[in-house]
């Protein structure tokens, strides 16, 4: 999860792409369309607040899909969690 700490650390750039679609990542359709129904993931912070464990309990969500995502990410500058609260 992103505090308030960590959200005053972030560059602009991070800062504006928080608030934009899942869709501004360029992830394919399908994980697009799962994090949307199936989480109700809209926004790439409501993604940043999922960790590794819960990306992995969504339906044909494995290993390899959680690491597209990661990366995805990282294109952004995005570090994620391992456990909730770190």
């Amino acid at each position: 999860m992103i505090n308030v700490y960590q959200v005053m650390k972030l560059t602009k750039t991070q800062r504006d792409v928080l608030r934009e679609s899942v869709q501004v990542l360029g992830l394919p359709a399908r994980v697009v369309n799962a994090l949307e129904s199936k989480k109700e993931v809209l926004y790439v912070y409501q993604l940043l607040q999922l960790t590794k464990d819960e990306l992995e309990e969504m339906p044909n969500f494995g290993n390899k899909t959680v690491d597209i995502i990661f990366r995805s990410l990282s294109r952004f500058g995005f570090k994620r969690q391992k456990k909730r609260g770190t």
